[in-house]
């Protein structure tokens, strides 16, 4: 009986210590986090097409393609408090858990990339409606972001 209970009490520990270890690695990488690009690709309409690439410094680059008001590339200085909270966001969200993409259920629904630059690595996801609310709340974000600064 005594060794079941050190048995017990043994895997309690370990299992801890991985979770502790596990929880350590992800707020590590997410903390890691250099940038966040926003692709809006094409659809069977017309679709603005364009990309976001926002940097936790609050430096916004913009690269327009097709069916935007302004076509090629341009650079803005965004509130840097509002970037940190949308970095802030993937990292409580634990945007790293992510899966690569998410349902589409309507054909032709304007999805997003989300593509999130660690330092030592990149994390892509797909995503059109049926994917976590945080993935809309942060294309949202960025794209308001965009919306404050591009006619300045």
């Amino acid at each position: 009986m005594r060794k079941y209970f050190l048995l017990v009490i043994a895997c309690v520990f370990a299992t801890a210590g991985f979770a502790a270890k596990k929880k350590k690695t992800q707020a590590k990488k997410s903390s890691s986090i250099k940038s966040v690009v926003l692709h809006h690709p094409a659809c069977y309409g017309k679709c603005p097409v364009y990309s976001l690439e926002l940097f936790n410094d609050g430096k916004l680059l913009y690269n327009g393609e097709l069916f935007v008001e302004k076509k090629g590339k341009a650079q803005f200085k965004v509130n840097a408090t509002k970037a940190a909270s949308l970095f802030k966001l993937m990292a409580d969200s634990k945007i790293d858990t992510c899966s690569k993409s998410y349902e589409r259920r309507i054909q032709d629904i304007a999805g997003f990339y989300l593509i999130v630059n660690y330092k030592d690595s990149v994390k892509r996801i797909y995503n059109a409606d049926m994917g976590p609310e945080f993935l809309h709340e942060l294309s949202a974000g960025i794209d308001s972001l965009y919306q404050s600064v591009k006619k300045k």
